[in-house]
C-alpha cells in the first residue's frame, strides 16, 4: 500500500523501526545504569579513585600510561620501579585491555588524565556489564523487561555494584557473552560461528588484566564442556573455541607465564614467592567469603570481602527462577562453595589438583560467578508463569520484610542500634514487602518493571556508595596527596646530571611517585618484581649506589649519611644520597660467578664494582685501561641510547634491570645483552667511538600480538563461513539448555 505520509517505508526516522526495538533494550539499560551511577557523572561531590590500591597504585599506573600513549609509545617497560620491569607482562597494570586504549588516549589536561574520564570510565565498563547480561538473557528467550532488570541489576549491583579494581571488573565483564555463545553451540545455533565467538570473548577475559576472574570462568566454562560432551555435543566445538581463546588471550598470555616465571610476587607473606612456590594455602583463607557473609546477598551491610549484595527482592526471583534454568543455579551455588575457601573442602581440592587455581588467592572473587548466575536467574524467575512459585516468592518475602522489621524494633527498643546509625536493612525491609505485593497482586508487564525500580532501590543501599569529598577528608587524604610536592619535583626535574633515581618513605608518600610524577623511582609499591632484583641485595648501600639511587623522599633522612638539599611547602624534604653512580660506565674487568654468588659479591668492599662487572656466563676477555667516556644520550621506557669513546675493549654497563626482550646493537649490529653485576644490563664493546642502542623487543609480546590477530581473525572467519543452518547434532530440549 502506498504510505500516506510520503515518508518511505522506514519512517521519519529512516531507521527499520524493528532495529529501533532492538536498541531500545540496550538504550535504556545504559540509561538505568548511568543514573544509578549518578554520583560519579552528574555530580563533583563524589569519587571511587578514593581507596588505596586505586590512588596509590591504579591511578599511577593509568597516568603513566596515557602519558606514554600520548608521547607516541606503546608502554612495554616500565622504568620507574625496580630499575625497570615489563610493564604489559604484570597484566595487573591492563595495558593488553582494549577497554583501556580509548582511556589512554582521552584528551589530558595539562598533562594529567582527567578525573571526569576516569568517572565515566567506571560507568562505561558497568554499561558493558550490562549489556553481556543483557544480550545473554534475551538470548535465552527472556523478555525485554526481564532481561533490561538482569542487565541493570549485573551491571549496577552486587559484584560489579562494589568492586573497583578495573583489571579485575574489565575481565568480569564479558563473562556473560562467553556463556551466551556456548550455550549457543549446546543448542545447535551456528556451532561453528558460535564457538568462534565464544573464544573471542574468552580471549578478551585474558586480555583484560587479572589473572583470577579469567582462571574462574575459563575453569566453569571447561567443565561446562565436558558435561556437555557426554550430552552429545560434539568436543570439536569445544577445542576449536578453546584454541581461539587461547590465541585471542596470547597477547597478555604469553608475556605473563614469561614474567611470571622470571619474578617473585607478594602474596601477604613476610617474603615474595616465585613461580614454582605455590601460594599456601593459609592465604586463600584470607582472601576468602566467609560463611556468615552469606546474608548479605540479602541484607546489606554484612559482607566482609567482595560485596554480593542484590537484594531481598532479587534472591527471590532468582530462587523463583531456579527451576527453569538449574545450569545457572548450579554455577552460582558451587561458585558460592568455593568463594568460601579452606571453610569447604571444595576449594581444596581444586587448590591440590587444578592447575593455577593456588595462584588465584582470592576465592572471594569467584562471587563473580555467584553474581551471574543469580542475575540469569532473576530474568527467569520473573518471566515465570508458575504462579504456585510466586506465592510462595511472595510470602518469603513477608516473612523477610517482617522478620526484619521485627528485629529493627527491637533493636532500636535496647539500645542495639540508634535511628541515625546503620539501619539500611530496613530499606530492604520496605523493599520485600512492596515486592511480595506485586508478585500476588500486580499486573504482569507494571509488575515487571516496578520490580526494576525496587531493585534499584534496595541495591543502592551497598552499591554505589562513593567517597564524598566533604565529609569523607580523612578518606580522601591519600588522593589530595597527590596534587601536592609540585615543587619537590620540580627541583629533581631541574638537576643536569640526568637520568637517576630516587627513593622515598612509602608512608610519606603512598602513592607510586615514579608512574605518577614520571621520575624514576626504585622501590614502588606493586605486586611483583623481578627475582634477578630481589636476590641480589637491593638495599644494600653499595647495590642503591650502582644502580643510581640519588635521592631520598621523606621528612627525616633513612641514614645518617644523607645530606639535606630541599624542603618542599608541604614540609616533606629531599636528602642527597654521598655516592651514587651513574647511569652508564666502563668497566674492564669481569668476574665470572654463578647466580647464587652474585649477592655475596656485590656487597663485597673488595670488589669495585666501578671497575669490575660481575658475569653469570662467559664473556669476551676485556683490556686494561683508562680514559673512557660514556654517557647516555637518549632515554625512554622502551629504549635507551648511548655514546662510549672507549680506549681499549671494555664492557659497558647500564644500571638497568635486565631482562628477556632487550636487545642491544653496536654501530648497529646486534650484540650479547650480559646480566651484569647479578641484574643489570652490561654489552661488550671494542676500542673507538661507538653509539650503543637498546630496546625492548620481547618476542613474548610480538608473538602474542600476532596470534591475537590470527585468533580474532579464525573467530571472525567461523562467523562469517558457518550457514544459518549449520549444525551437527540435534538440539536439546529448550529446558534444558539454559
Amino acid at each position: 500500500a502506498e504510505d500516506p505520509t510520503g515518508r518511505g517505508a522506514l519512517g521519519e526516522t529512516g531507521v527499520d523501526p524493528p532495529v529501533m526495538r532492538r536498541l531500545a533494550g540496550p538504550a535504556l539499560v545504559a540509561l538505568l545504569v548511568i543514573g544509578f551511577f549518578w554520583k560519579l557523572v552528574l555530580s563533583d561531590q563524589f569519587t571511587w579513585l578514593a581507596s588505596d590500591d586505586i590512588s596509590t597504585q591504579v591511578m599511577p599506573w593509568i597516568q603513566f600510561q596515557a602519558s606514554e600513549w600520548h608521547a607516541g609509545r606503546i608502554p612495554l617497560w616500565d622504568p620507574t620501579a625496580w630499575g625497570g620491569q615489563p610493564l604489559l607482562a604484570q597484566a595487573i597494570p591492563g595495558t593488553a585491555s582494549p577497554l583501556n586504549w580509548p582511556l589512554f588516549l582521552a584528551p589530558l589536561k595539562h598533562g594529567w588524565i582527567r578525573q571526569s574520564v576516569l568517572h565515566w570510565y567506571y560507568v562505561l565498563t558497568r554499561i558493558i556489564a550490562a549489556w553481556t547480561m543483557f544480550a545473554l538473557c534475551r538470548d535465552l528467550g527472556r523478555s525485554r523487561a526481564a532481561s533490561v532488570i538482569a542487565g541493570v541489576l549485573f551491571g549496577a549491583a552486587g559484584y560489579f555494584g562494589s568492586a573497583e579494581y578495573p583489571q579485575i571488573v574489565n575481565s568480569g565483564i564479558w563473562a556473560p557473552a562467553v556463556f551466551l555463545y556456548q550455550l549457543r553451540v549446546v543448542r545447535g545455533v551456528r556451532p561453528w560461528a558460535s564457538a568462534g565467538l565464544y573464544g573471542l570473548f574468552l580471549g578478551l577475559v585474558w586480555l583484560s588484566g587479572h589473572h583470577q576472574v579469567p582462571i574462574f570462568v575459563s575453569i566453569t566454562s571447561c567443565l561446562m564442556w565436558f558435561f556437555d560432551v557426554f550430552r552429545r555435543v560434539s568436543w570439536r566445538f569445544g577445542a576449536a573455541g578453546l584454541v581461539i581463546a587461547g590465541l585471542v588471550g596470547a597477547l597478555q598470555i604469553l608475556p605473563t607465564f614469561e614474567y611470571g616465571r622470571q619474578a617473585v610476587r607478594w602474596v601477604g607473606l613476610d617474603h615474595p614467592v616465585g613461580w614454582n612456590e605455590k601460594v599456601p594455602y593459609a592465604i586463600h583463607d584470607n582472601y576468602a567469603v566467609k560463611p556468615l557473609s552469606l546474608l548479605a546477598i540479602a541484607i546489606p551491610g554484612l559482607d566482609k570481602t567482595v560485596n554480593p549484595h542484590i537484594g531481598a527482592v532479587a534472591l527471590a526471583l532468582a530462587l523463583l527462577g531456579a527451576a527453569a534454568a538449574p545450569r545457572f543455579a548450579v554455577i552460582s551455588f558451587i561458585a558460592l562453595i568455593f568463594s568460601f575457601g579452606p571453610a569447604t573442602w571444595l576449594h581444596g581440592i581444586l587448590y591440590a589438583t587444578v592447575p593455577l587455581i593456588e595462584k588465584a588467592r582470592a576465592p572471594a572473587q569467584a562471587l563473580m560467578l555467584v553474581h551471574l548466575g543469580l542475575c540469569a536467574l532473576v530474568a527467569f524467575g520473573i518471566d515465570t508463569v508458575n504462579e504456585k512459585g510466586k506465592r510462595f516468592a511472595a510470602y518469603g518475602l513477608l516473612a523477610t520484610a517482617a522478620l526484619l522489621s521485627a528485629t529493627g524494633f527491637i533493636l532500636y527498643k535496647t539500645g542495639g542500634v540508634a535511628l541515625m546509625g546503620d539501619t539500611r536493612f530496613m530499606v530492604t525491609a520496605t523493599a520485600a514487602l512492596g515486592g511480595a505485593v506485586l508478585l500476588l497482586k500486580g499486573p504482569k508487564t507494571v509488575a515487571k518493571w516496578a520490580l526494576l525500580g525496587l531493585i534499584l532501590v534496595e541495591t543502592s543501599t551497598t552499591s554505589a556508595q562513593f567517597t564524598i569529598y566533604e565529609r569523607q577528608k580523612e578518606r580522601i587524604s591519600k588522593l589530595k596527596m597527590m596534587s601536592e610536592d609540585a615543587d619537590l619535583v620540580d627541583f629533581l626535574h631541574k638537576q643536569t646530571s640526568k637520568p637517576f633515581r630516587i627513593e622515598y618513605d612509602g608512608d610519606t608518600f603512598p602513592h607510586n611517585l615514579g608512574d605518577w610524577w614520571g621520575l624514576e623511582t626504585f622501590s614502588t609499591y606493586t605486586a611483583s618484581a623481578p627475582e634477578i632484583v630481589m636476590r641480589n641485595e637491593p638495599y644494600n648501600p653499595r647495590v642503591q649506589a650502582m644502580l643510581g639511587v640519588r635521592y631520598y623522599l621523606g621528612t627525616k633522612p633513612v641514614r645518617p649519611d644523607l645530606t639535606e638539599v630541599f624542603t618542599g611547602a608541604s614540609g616533606r624534604k629531599i636528602f642527597a644520597y654521598p655516592v651514587a653512580f651513574p647511569r652508564a660506565w666502563a668497566v674492564h674487568r669481569t668476574l665470572q660467578l654463578k647466580p647464587a654468588e652474585t649477592a655475596r659479591a656485590l656487597i663485597d668492599p673488595a670488589i669495585d664494582l666501578a671497575t669490575a662487572a660481575i658475569v653469570t656466563r662467559p664473556a669476551p676477555g676485556l683490556e686494561t685501561c683508562s680514559g673512557d667516556s660514556v654517557r647516555v644520550t637518549g632515554h625512554s621506557p622502551n629504549r635507551v641510547e648511548i655514546e662510549a669513546d672507549m680506549r681499549c675493549r671494555g664492557m659497558v654497563v647500564l644500571s638497568e634491570t635486565w631482562f628477556p626482550g632487550w636487545k642491544a646493537a653496536v654501530d648497529g649490529r646486534g650484540t650479547d645483552v650480559f646480566d651484569a653485576d647479578g641484574m643489570v644490563r652490561g654489552v661488550v664493546v671494542e676500542r673507538g667511538s661507538h653509539r650503543i642502542d637498546m630496546v625492548y623487543r620481547p618476542v613474548t609480546v610480538f608473538a602474542g600480538g600476532f596470534l591475537t590477530v590470527l585468533g580474532l581473525l579464525l573467530a571472525f572467519g567461523l562467523r562469517l563461513a558457518d550457514s544459518d543452518h549449520g549444525g551437527a547434532f540435534r538440539p536439546l530440549p529448550k529446558r534444558d539448555t539454559a
